[in-house]
């Protein structure tokens, strides 16, 4: 008699088996697509992260640029102050002579 059962429940297990199976698939299908859903936004954040160090870099140009720009002008100025300190002691002196 207890070999009757013993189809019936290789025939339960199994049944059980192939539910924890499918929940185990089902699981897995979710967590590929969490795992895609994440590597998208991963993939953008990159891109976002890209686009804002160009922007840096961009900015970071401008400002050695206005620095040198700024810079050739103090060199000018200081060069225009010593030319006219030259010719004020020129017509100074020649007063003088």
């Amino acid at each position: 008699m207890s070999n009757e059962h013993w189809p019936k429940k290789v025939e339960r297990r199994l049944g059980e088996l192939s539910a924890k199976v499918d929940m185990i698939l089902n699981e897995l299908h979710s967590i590929k697509d969490n795992l895609t859903s994440l590597t998208e936004r991963i993939t953008r954040c990159e891109e976002r992260i890209d686009d804002c160090e160009k922007q840096i870099l961009t900015h970071l140009r401008w400002h050695a640029r206005e620095r040198s720009i700024s810079f050739q002008w103090r060199i000018a100025l200081f060069a225009g102050l010593i030319a006219l300190a030259s010719s004020l002691l020129s017509v100074f002196l020649a007063k003088i002579i």
